[in-house]
């Protein structure tokens, strides 16, 4: 059984369907090797995906009956970090209705249309969609207000190094970063003795490795306000998608004072992405746990399967919850009543990122750093977990404190699974770091 998003779009997802049946020919095709002729519901719509479609066609195949790349102002293409890279040209038209909704996220939360803003966009600048999209959408502001875009993409070294030298003319630093980024940022910024509590630091973040100890971290250790990080969720295929709203910062920060609702509420025992407002003419589905996408755009994709884990709740049920556990949570400013949640990419392993990711947090050592590595194996009836994890320089963890981390990744993970941790510590020198702006997380 599918869960829509919003029930209304129905009807929207079986117009994509029967304009693209007969006007974009790889999935004319696509529908031809199925038998597929006449639809009753949605349900009866295949469902697509990367191997099963996208991949079986060329480039040209994809697009609309008619259209030349040369008719598109600009092509992105996905990171490559968990595979080839893919391309996505971008429409003009659609690109400048997204404008409207990334300002409006960036006003709601941190009043860019009223005050001197500096935008700091800290993600890949090569051709990907992350970089260029939310560069093109930041400039958006500049149209409006006082605000200017930089582009550092993923330099830590040299991101905190412009802020140091512009913060002072502005009124606020909104930094768009991966989470891991965030980090390095601020760490160097320490470690060089900038002025960095002068900054005014406002965070917008995208991206594995988000979770409910991060963001505590970026509150304690750098003395931040809970309201100055939010998130917005996007992905290669179709660009910016929805952001989190000030409902949605209101709960996370009850969350986070009371961590027991992370269970209760989101049924994970991380902090999931959790987004309000959604961009207009993307319909979502649910099905089986997954993610599924109808957009028509360039590349049109109907019943595409995002492989992102994902869920539906409503702000009834949350509410609920609350009431149950005598919790206030001011939350009425929400857009819409049903709310999506993002818990990671699906990669048909035990445990996902953001799990590995707040384990190794929870390990609670300031001498590694957030990258690593790992991989699921089997055997015989164990599953066996490599992991690689990286110690900063000048710090040199005893045989005792490398015990310990072990220890408690051993704890976490045979809570779930009976398993066995392989550990193995590598130097800061030794990491892999960033691939076309993020970091991979496989061995």
């Amino acid at each position: 059984m599918i869960k829509l998003l919003n029930p209304l779009d129905e009807k929207d997802i079986l117009k994509v369907f029967t304009k693209n049946s007969v006007n974009c020919e790889a999935y004319q095709d696509f529908l031809s090797q199925r038998g597929i002729t006449q639809l009753n519901s949605v349900e009866d719509i295949p469902i697509t995906d990367k191997d099963n479609y996208f991949r079986k066609y060329s480039l040209m195949q994809k697009l609309h009956k008619g259209m030349q790349l040369s008719d598109y102002y600009m092509i992105c293409s996905s990171s490559g970090s968990t595979g080839e890279p893919t391309f996505w040209p971008r429409d003009m038209q659609r690109d400048e209705l997204a404008e409207k909704g990334h300002t409006a996220f960036l006003d709601e939360h941190f009043n860019v249309l009223s005050k001197k803003s500096l935008i700091v966009v800290a993600l890949d600048l090569g051709s990907t969609t992350a970089g260029l999209m939310h560069t093109r959408l930041s400039w958006d502001l500049s149209k409006k207000t006082n605000a200017t875009v930089i582009t550092p993409g993923c330099r830590p070294s040299q991101t905190a190094d412009m802020i140091e030298n512009l913060y002072q003319y502005y009124d606020q630093v909104v930094l768009l970063a991966y989470p891991t980024l965030i980090n390095e940022i601020l760490d160097y910024a320490i470690e060089k003795n900038f002025s960095f509590q002068k900054w005014n630091l406002k965070f917008g973040y995208t991206g594995s490795g988000a979770n409910e100890i991060w963001r505590l971290e970026l509150i304690n250790k750098y003395h931040l306000l809970p309201s100055s990080i939010i998130s917005f969720y996007g992905c290669t295929e179709t660009g910016f998608i929805g952001v989190e709203s000030k409902a949605v910062n209101n709960l996370i920060n009850v969350c986070l004072e009371n961590p027991f609702l992370i269970k209760k509420i989101f049924k994970t025992d991380y902090l999931p992405t959790i987004i309000d407002e959604v961009t207009p003419n993307k319909y979502f589905e649910i099905i089986d746990s997954e993610l599924i996408i109808t957009v028509d755009q360039p590349i049109p994709l109907v019943r595409f399967n995002l492989h992102d884990e994902a869920s539906i709740i409503s702000v009834n049920q949350i509410k609920r919850i609350l009431d149950k556990e005598n919790i206030p949570a001011d939350l009425s400013n929400f857009k819409n009543q049903n709310w999506l949640v993002i818990h990671g990419r699906k990669h048909n392993m035990h445990f996902s990122i953001e799990e590995v990711q707040k384990a190794i947090d929870s390990s609670n050592t300031r001498a590694l750093l957030k990258e690593f590595q790992y991989k699921e194996s089997f055997n015989n009836d164990l599953i066996v977990i490599n992991f690689v994890l990286y110690q900063k320089n000048k710090i040199k963890l005893s045989q005792k404190e490398i015990n310990q981390i072990h220890s408690q990744l051993t704890k976490i993970f045979q809570a779930k699974h009976k398993c066995q941790i392989r550990l193995t510590i590598k130097k800061e020198a030794e990491r892999i770091g960033y691939k076309s702006g993020k970091l991979s997380y496989f061995l």
